[in-house]
């Protein structure tokens, strides 16, 4: 499940928060460091689930782009009901390590939203890694209107342990801290 997000947060940020970069040229590298951190804290009905992803990617022309998102989802044990609040930061302050031994998200400011309002927290993250780095390797395709671009990845991921803080609660938390080279090749009708 946290591959498949931190797939769709690349994804998103490619197409969202670049999308000049993705369409200049048929071809195009780029170079990406961050981490995810995952905490579930539950009592006798309710479960607490938190994600924080943060990634800095630098284009072979050395564009710079850096996001971190957050996510909150409160549900009842037994019947799975919930809500959640998600949002997205383009200026946040991230730092990996260069061996994957840590990262880190400086306390920034999300605007958050539910299913009927939206309203401002706070949240950082501290990780440490832990156990062997491994390596990953992957190729997928996405369609977005007449244009299919093609994502080849390989990289290293550390796992890691350390604490998120979200909207003033300091909550345990598992992830992992990766860094990757990525081609993706555009071709459009």
């Amino acid at each position: 499940m946290q591959r498949v997000l931190a797939v769709f947060v690349v994804v998103f940020a490619l197409l969202a928060f670049a999308p000049g970069v993705a369409a200049a040229s048929p071809r195009e590298n780029f170079e990406s460091i961050g981490f995810d951190a995952f905490s579930s804290q539950c009592d006798q009905q309710t479960c607490t689930d938190t994600f924080v992803f943060a990634d800095q990617q630098t284009t072979a022309s050395g564009e710079t782009f850096t996001f971190a998102c957050v996510d909150q989802f409160t549900f009842n044990i037994r019947n799975g009901r919930g809500t959640g609040v998600s949002g997205c930061s383009e200026t946040p302050d991230i730092t990996v390590a260069g061996d994957l031994s840590s990262a880190s998200l400086a306390p920034t400011q999300f605007e958050v939203c539910d299913a009927h309002r939206c309203s401002m927290i706070t949240a950082s993250a501290e990780l440490e890694g832990t156990g062997q780095t491994s390596t990953f390797r992957g190729r997928f395709t996405e369609r977005d209107g007449t244009c299919t671009f093609t994502f080849a990845e390989s990289g290293q991921r550390q796992s890691a342990t350390g604490t998120i803080t979200f909207d003033g609660a300091t909550l345990d938390a598992e992830g992992s801290i990766r860094s990757s080279r990525t081609t993706v090749t555009t071709k459009c009708r």
